[in-house]
């Protein structure tokens, strides 16, 4: 049995995107889709961080052009956005108790040269899950070649993977046209993925956080289980280690900005 999961190439992601990573055998980054067209973006370049008992935006700035592009061809606007993010980090989680140990690695991952949102996701969301002894098969939906639509298009995807069972998020059941599903042989196992607590250096505490929250504060043993719950173990040594080779090359611009804390979907 094969299992496929499917989601866009988030920014730095919460705990439940890696959970739901966790549990596939193959994990396609949704990105030949239109990109938002929102004022500062969504989860593809923003996502929130703890700071001083809030939660607040973490974003990095998006360039902007005319017309309708898809999410693996928008570009950052500029550079600049780095050195304000990583500052912003060091604020919100100097003291906390892992810090020191996972920094490095994600400063690493900040200051890598990608232009392209998606690539740089990628990157970080590979690298992360393989911290944390992950070994899911991360691939891109637009490497498919599949142009069709709607629940269609989530069929043929999981086919081109060789996938037997469709992991859905959270909230799929209003859009997902099952009996499509079933007619393809294609098993449904909706995700259910229970926000977990922990510490997180003070209250009160704050749900749908980006990942890097719970390794600042818990370290990698402790995030792998917050991310796994009952799953298995990993399978290679979990440990914060230097990209593998040289990438390519909070407010709106690594600033922070005040919101509600909210859990995402999926």
């Amino acid at each position: 049995m094969t299992t496929v999961a499917i989601h866009q190439p988030n920014f730095f992601p919460w705990l439940g995107f890696f959970s739901k990573l966790a549990r596939a055998d193959v994990f396609l980054l949704l990105d030949d889709v239109q990109q938002p067209r929102t004022g500062r973006g969504g989860w593809g370049n923003r996502v929130r961080l703890r700071f001083n008992g809030e939660a607040r935006w973490w974003s990095a700035p998006l360039a902007r052009g005319g017309g309708v592009i898809a999410v693996n061809e928008q570009r950052f606007a500029d550079t600049r956005w780095r050195r304000k993010a990583l500052t912003s980090l060091q604020m919100c989680y100097g003291k906390a108790t892992h810090f020191q140990a996972v920094f490095p690695g994600i400063q690493l991952l900040i200051e890598s040269e990608e232009e392209l949102i998606a690539e740089f996701n990628e990157r970080a969301i590979a690298t992360i899950a393989s911290w944390l002894g992950l070994s899911t098969e991360l691939r891109r939906t637009s490497t498919l070649g599949i142009e069709t639509v709607g629940t269609e298009r989530l069929v043929q995807l999981v086919q081109g993977c060789g996938g037997t069972t469709y992991l859905c998020g959270d909230g799929s059941e209003g859009y997902l046209e099952e009996e499509r599903f079933q007619q393809a042989g294609i098993q449904l196992e909706m995700m259910d993925y229970q926000h977990p607590t922990y510490h997180q250096g003070g209250a009160p505490f704050l749900a749908g956080l980006s990942i890097l929250d719970s390794l600042f504060h818990c370290g990698l043993e402790q995030t792998r289980a917050l991310v796994m719950a009952d799953g298995p173990p990993p399978t290679v040594p979990m440990q914060v280690r230097h990209p593998s080779s040289k990438p390519r090359g909070l407010e709106e611009g690594g600033g922070m900005r005040k919101t509600r804390p909210r859990a995402p979907k999926g």
